[in-house]
């Protein structure tokens, strides 16, 4: 929990809050009664006081390190269904005693409430009497409180780490007393992070205490959770959830054999077709071993099935840690992801640290690649996906060239974006980006593939649209698709509007977006609209498309709303790509 005595205002809810996914929430059971709050990265409190030109008095007479202290962010979520939102300053960070004791999580729900409730009434009494000793009481009694609580053994699992960013990526830094220091980095949009406590040097018998502090000086976090936790071992696999990615151990797994006791380790050809299999179906292959990465790899290679495996962790780390790195590599959800291994121990430390990871040992690998998560159809896009992921890895490289200067190189890209209508051909490309894409998807929604052809082939009432993207680099094959609804002559609504991942971060949307109004003010429509419904994924595309200037948004409710703008309205044109129509 957070110590919000001392804030100083409360902030407004910011739309790319809204990419906040609350699904891993359930599985805690238990929290650690811990309370953060703001402490300076060059201490030495109190002498500091008079000889730091840093010092800014607080209202408690310590130092204040954060520009509002923590800020409540009003309507938003996180654990205790709220965020808060720290401006550092010069030199702050965060900091809390380390208290290992995990109660209920109800427990602790009902403490945080009645705190919050007691820092708004002394905050209420305080700007009517000007009394410090109020909020110093405040402040002090909860930390006395949880302080008493956290004395105890029943030791957390993790420490929970969600985390939204809004721009480029920066890095924290996690301390602890035993002086072990963990960096994560926070990329653009929702993070969530999972440090296991075993991994932090806590200390039995002293004052433990952990800080988290911003590489960048002036830093602002926007942090949903931040809490030490007990998760539930018991996690129902969905079934509802596709499988986008399958990730494999070596030994004893894929080769029959120990690699580092036999170099001779024999590859298993039922795993090598069920690879290949995989790859078909567009699902990609990666793996996490502990195992040298030299000879790991060259093994690999000799067995001449290196290719099929994307960003491959053979390292030392726990294996958590491992498939959460491939996740971010390949920008898609941790509840898309397999697991396979022979170790018990090491799909239990996988289930504990990333429930929503499907984990299944080696010898149930046939019931694994016949779960309905796998049962996908195969296009001519799913055979190339894996390629189209190389030709990223290349691009990637060739954006670190230009300093981050995004508009500079994707213009260097030489992208083309090829607007037509689908066929019978390309129609399953089309049907699987609906039905598979979650985080860049308008809708959220799902549709049969009945439903979809009817609409393709209803002209009268419906224009959909399939967009094909190529570049210097390769082709990205077909990577976006859209129904417009045309009943209406006087206004066309996009009704579902989804993107790959392959297209996030390239102003594709946008482009397109600015090419499809054009188009309608052409064809005599007045207005051009996008029905949009928030999902705890999809927030990052609708924060794009709702912070495009030219958009008037009309709220239907708290999930759903429209994004419309007047086709005849002047829109200046971001020159990122080449459109080519044809349809």
């Amino acid at each position: 929990m957070f110590g919000l005595t001392y804030s100083t205002k409360q902030s407004q809810p910011d739309t790319f809050l809204e990419m906040y996914d609350d699904s891993y929430l359930q599985n805690i059971t238990h929290i650690s009664p811990m309370m953060w709050g703001e402490h300076c990265v060059e201490c030495g409190e109190p002498q500091c006081y008079k000889t730091c030109s840093l010092y800014s008095k607080r209202i408690d007479g310590r130092c204040k390190r954060f520009r509002n202290g923590i800020e409540k962010i009003q309507k938003s979520s996180g654990l205790y269904s709220y965020a808060v939102k720290i401006e550092c300053l010069r030199w702050g960070k965060l900091g809390a005693v380390l208290l290992p004791n995990c109660l209920p999580k109800q427990k602790i729900l009902r403490q945080n409430y009645w705190f919050d409730y007691i820092t708004s009434f002394v905050k209420a009494i305080s700007s009517i009497v000007p009394i410090s000793f109020f909020k110093k009481m405040d402040y002090y009694l909860k930390e006395f409180i949880t302080r008493t609580e956290g004395m105890g053994k029943n030791y957390p699992d993790e420490l929970l780490i969600e985390i939204s960013n809004p721009d480029y990526a920066y890095d924290l830094i996690i301390e602890d007393t035993g002086g072990s220091r963990t960096r994560i980095s926070v990329k653009s949009g929702f993070n969530r992070f999972h440090i296991p406590f075993a991994e932090l040097n806590y200390i039995s018998g002293i004052r433990n205490f952990l800080s988290i502090t911003p590489q960048n000086e002036g830093q602002t976090l926007y942090i949903h959770t931040l809490d030490f936790v007990k998760i539930r071992k018991e996690i129902s696999n969905r079934q509802d959830t596709k499988i986008k990615c399958v990730v494999w151990d070596l030994d004893n797994t894929l080769w029959e054999g120990i690699l580092s006791e036999d170099n001779e380790v024999k590859l298993r050809q039922d795993i090598v077709t069920y690879i290949k299999m995989l790859d078909e179906k567009g699902v990609l292959n990666s793996i996490s071993s502990k195992n040298d990465y030299n000879e790991a790899y060259k093994k690999l290679e000799e067995c001449n099935i290196v290719e099929y495996f994307l960003y491959p962790q053979i390292n030392w780390h726990p294996k958590s840690n491992s498939i959460q790195a491939i996740a971010k590599s390949l920008n898609i959800g941790l509840d898309t992801f397999m697991f396979i291994d022979d170790s018990i121990f090491e799909l239990a430390e996988v289930s504990s640290k990333l429930p929503m990871v499907k984990c299944y040992n080696i010898s149930d690998v046939e019931a694994a690649m016949n779960t309905e998560a796998l049962k996908i159809e195969i296009s001519t896009e799913s055979k190339t996906r894996r390629q189209s992921y190389r030709e990223i890895e290349k691009r990637n490289s060739a954006e670190q060239v230009f300093g981050g200067n995004i508009d500079d190189f994707l213009c260097s890209c030489e992208m083309q974006l090829i607007i037509t209508k689908p066929n019978d051909i390309t129609f399953a490309r089309c049907l699987e980006l609906i039905n598979r894409t979650n985080q860049l998807n308008c809708s959220g929604e799902r549709i049969p593939s009945d439903v979809l052809h009817t609409m393709a082939i209803d002209t009268d009432r419906y224009l959909c649209l399939q967009m094909n993207c190529v570049d210097k680099f390769g082709d990205y094959g077909i990577i976006g698709f859209c129904v417009i609804n045309i009943s209406d002559k006087a206004r066309a609504v996009c009704e579902h509007f989804v993107l790959s991942c392959r297209a996030a971060r390239k102003k594709i949307e946008q482009s397109f977006i600015e090419f499809i109004i054009s188009y309608f003010r052409d064809q005599g429509f007045e207005y051009f609209a996008i029905r949009c419904t928030a999902t705890p994924k999809n927030g990052q595309l609708l924060s794009i498309l709702s912070e495009l200037d030219f958009f008037v948004k009309k709220d239907i409710n708290n999930k759903k709303y429209i994004l419309e703008v007047l086709t005849k309205q002047k829109i200046k044109k971001i020159q990122i790509l080449n459109i080519i129509e044809n349809f």
